[in-house]
């Protein structure tokens, strides 16, 4: 959700409950966090859902 909102809109959350308008090229899943595969293979799904192109960094 919070990546779709980004990619979507270019918005993002601060902890103070604000919307922040943000421009960013790459997104960070760590590999290290529980649950990490279940993460990643969702935000794609969601990803592809939503028509957003995800590419390898140039």
């Amino acid at each position: 959700e919070r990546v779709l909102r980004a990619c979507q809109q270019g918005v993002v959350r601060t902890v103070e409950g604000q919307d922040l308008a943000i421009e960013f090229d790459s997104i960070c899943l760590h590999s290290d966090t529980p649950g990490a595969l279940d993460l990643v293979e969702a935000t794609r799904k969601a990803l592809d859902a939503a028509g957003i192109v995800v590419r390898a960094p140039r």
